[in-house]
């Protein structure tokens, strides 16, 4: 499904990509070990909403 703005506001997309590409490597290094478990749950939901939504072109160039 495409976003509302997908193509129109590539910037604030580009945004979202990269906070979620941050946010699994976060994820795989152990950060989230490191924080809070309700700040590492805000984090993981925040990262599963972003895939969902981003997941198919977050490995897009462009």
């Amino acid at each position: 499904r495409w976003l509302g703005g997908m193509l129109t506001n590539w910037k604030t997309i580009r945004q979202s990509i990269r906070r979620l590409k941050d946010l699994e490597t976060q994820s795989q290094d152990g950060t989230f070990d490191k924080l809070t478990k309700k700040e590492a749950l805000m984090r993981t939901r925040e990262m599963e909403k972003l895939e969902r939504s981003l997941g198919g072109i977050k490995d897009m160039g462009g």
